[in-house]
């Protein structure tokens, strides 16, 4: 955190840059010298918070979840996950030096399984998230929840409830391939949430690179489940304490 914030001074204190405009903000540095934002909206508690959101969103929860991926392919329990997604990889990227866009890998099959599979297992945001009804009141076992009352759901409860996943802490793709049940599937699979922040592009793109290139040459290297699974909630998941993380080789 201090180490945002003296970064975040420094750019405070450096002159705009004349390549950037008082357009819709796409960058810190666009945040603190645009004027035609408010005050506050450029406030050092209200870059801060921009910042370490920005971190958790676009940084700590997208690695959270390759990690969860790259260690369940590589998985000797998962060898025939891996297989499916090289075939299918093979197929549909001829050539390994040019990776397409990632609106056209959400169309491969496994792939975009893999992805889903990898959010459910990872949690996406570990914290209880605030979220309220502002149309109606709701009912959960016998109790009335009044409309607006804020409560705290969180993913897990979800993401492993065995009714909507069968077998929930095992790591299956195919089961997203699989037309009974999907409707519950999809509706309930909410690791960043719904709307516009929900792109996952950087997980396409990263994994299909990765394993196009390099799948078959990859191992794990001194690594277990509880190196990479979710075990502490610093608002985004963390495995235990002492562990070594994912470890690979690349022969």
């Amino acid at each position: 955190m201090q180490e945002v914030d003296t970064h975040l001074s420094t750019l405070s204190a450096a002159p705009p840059s004349p390549t950037l405009s008082n357009s819709t903000p796409s960058s810190i540095p666009s945040y603190i010298h645009n004027t035609s934002l408010p005050a506050s909206s450029r406030s050092g508690l209200s870059l801060h918070d921009t910042t370490i959101m920005l971190l958790a969103a676009g940084f700590e929860t997208t690695g959270f979840t390759l990690t969860t991926a790259t260690y369940h392919l590589l998985s000797p329990s998962s060898d025939s996950h891996l297989k499916k997604l090289l075939h299918e990889l093979l197929t549909a990227i001829p050539n390994p030096a040019s990776i397409p866009p990632w609106h056209e890998l959400e169309k491969i099959p496994y792939l975009s399984a893999v992805v889903q599979e990898s959010l459910r297992l990872s949690l996406g945001a570990s914290a209880r998230l605030p979220r309220h009804n502002s149309k109606e009141d709701m009912w959960y076992k016998g109790s009335k929840i009044l409309r607006g009352t804020v409560v705290g759901i969180t993913h897990a409860d979800r993401h492993h409830d065995p009714t909507i996943f069968p077998d929930p802490k095992r790591f299956d793709p195919g089961r997203w391939l699989q037309v009974e049940g999907s409707a519950a599937r999809k509706r309930y699979l909410v690791p960043f949430s719904r709307g516009s922040r929900r792109s996952h592009a950087e997980l396409y793109l990263t994994l299909a690179t990765i394993f196009r290139r390099y799948g078959e040459a990859k191992l794990l290297w001194e690594t277990e489940r509880k190196d990479i699974e979710p075990a502490r909630d610093y608002f985004v998941p963390a495995p235990e304490p002492g562990g070594n993380g994912l470890r690979v080789t690349v022969n």
